[in-house]
């Protein structure tokens, strides 16, 4: 049955080996320098960039956590099953990657502060609907589910724009820092490591409740986007 989605994916493979084989990406230096201690600390110095960089951290949390504790939720019901969760969790991603693409057409007419702002309070109010919403089953695309895993399929919308708008905000203003800054930045997708720790929440309070966790996390992206983010003169 997944035959056809592998071919595919072989497809997309293909398709890019062959775009980056002709392309031409000169690197910018052929040996890079020795990095040194003293300047990655002073890159952390920039307090936007110093909680940008935590603000990437968590958002690996946020990403990963919202759809696969709505998978452990779904998979456990009798009326939903693994297989019926898995096709909901794929309209998470699916928001998630339009989302990408309006955002890439509103971003040279809305700031990436605005946009990540917006993004992380519908993310709050979602999140914290998806918690008090009463257990009440719906039908969609001939399938029963929970109706609070509709809201939790667009949370996809909230989260797309926040890596870019992270980025964007966490390095600006810093110059010639900015390779090592943004080598430091890429290294902050271990924040999944942080995951089992909304397990562990899950296994005390209920896998939904768990996401209050995602709630206070959210909550530190709205306010690194309309405070933290600011550089300083």
């Amino acid at each position: 049955d997944v035959a056809p989605v592998l071919v595919l994916g072989m497809l997309l493979f293909a398709a890019a080996f062959t775009v980056v084989f002709f392309a031409k990406m000169p690197e910018p230096r052929l040996e890079a320098a020795p990095i040194k201690l003293a300047a990655i600390k002073e890159v952390f110095t920039f307090r936007h960039f110093a909680f940008g960089v935590l603000a990437i951290f968590l958002y690996e949390v946020i990403e990963s956590g919202i759809p696969n504790m709505a998978n452990l939720y779904m998979s456990n019901m009798k009326e939903v099953g693994p297989a019926v969760a898995g096709g909901v969790i794929s309209m998470y991603w699916l928001t998630m990657t339009i989302g990408c693409a309006i955002g890439g057409i509103l971003g040279s007419r809305v700031s990436a502060r605005m946009m990540m702002a917006t993004c992380s309070f519908a993310g709050i109010v979602l999140l914290a609907a998806i918690i008090l919403m009463p257990p009440e089953m719906t039908t969609l695309f001939g399938k029963t589910i929970p109706k609070s895993m509709v809201l939790m399929a667009l949370c996809g919308f909230c989260t797309s724009i926040m890596w870019s708008s992270i980025f964007n905000l966490a390095v600006e203003g810093l110059g010639g820092r900015l390779e090592l800054a943004s080598g430091i930045f890429m290294t902050m997708v271990s924040g999944g490591m942080l995951l089992p720790l909304q397990g562990l929440l899950a296994d005390k309070i209920g896998i939904l409740n768990s996401y209050t966790l995602t709630i206070l996390l959210f909550a530190y992206l709205f306010v690194y986007a309309i405070i933290l983010s600011r550089p300083k003169s």
